[in-house]
């Protein structure tokens, strides 16, 4: 269900079509605040799918990019040739700034970061390897989706289509809600 289905279906059991008891931009901004709700808790319970990316290793280098859309590791990296797991390591533990032209071999080590682009302020996640490879190879990586708002009406959330209508009925009782807080009779 795209995010347009989903604003008409609020808009049905609102019984408010035509936006007079609450803005478009709020009950799109309702439809999105359940939509993170529901999706943590699916996180919690591993009911969203996982992707797969596959980072092309070159020899020589320790850091890549992750997929643009990824949010959390899930599991351990591998690689398929040799059915090995990277064990993950926490950044911080090591010093994996100054290399020295330290000996490259087989890692067995990765960690993740954020990295931040000040000119287009862009956050993007960064996976490095410890020792730095001395052969090229393809890694694969196991993840969760990062979770964005939805905005445009083609949108469709990530959780699972069978859920869509929870996503909707909260976002009612949130729209609902507010409504209460605002009158004084239900103070």
């Amino acid at each position: 269900m795209t995010f347009l289905e989903m604003q008409t279906r609020l808009n049905n059991k609102l019984d408010d079509a035509g936006n007079v008891r609450w803005t478009l931009a709020l009950k799109k901004q309702n439809l999105n605040e359940a939509y993170k709700h529901l999706y943590s808790i699916m996180v919690e319970r591993g009911a969203i799918n996982v992707k797969t990316g596959s980072i092309s290793v070159v020899a020589g280098t320790q850091e890549y990019n992750l997929p643009s859309d990824f949010g959390l590791a899930y599991g351990k990296p591998y690689r398929t040739t040799d059915y090995m797991e990277f064990d993950i390591c926490d950044y911080k533990d090591h010093d994996f700034d100054t290399d020295n032209g330290a000996a490259r071999s087989t890692p067995c080590l990765c960690y993740f970061k954020n990295n931040y682009r000040v000119e287009t302020s862009a956050s993007y996640a960064v996976i490095g390897l410890r020792p730095i490879p001395d052969t090229s190879f393809t890694m694969y990586v196991d993840y969760l989706p990062q979770m964005t708002d939805m905005s445009q009406d083609t949108d469709v959330s990530l959780v699972p289509s069978m859920f869509h209508d929870l996503i909707i009925l909260r976002g009612a009782i949130i729209c609902l809600e507010d409504v209460a807080n605002e009158d004084s009779r239900y103070k």
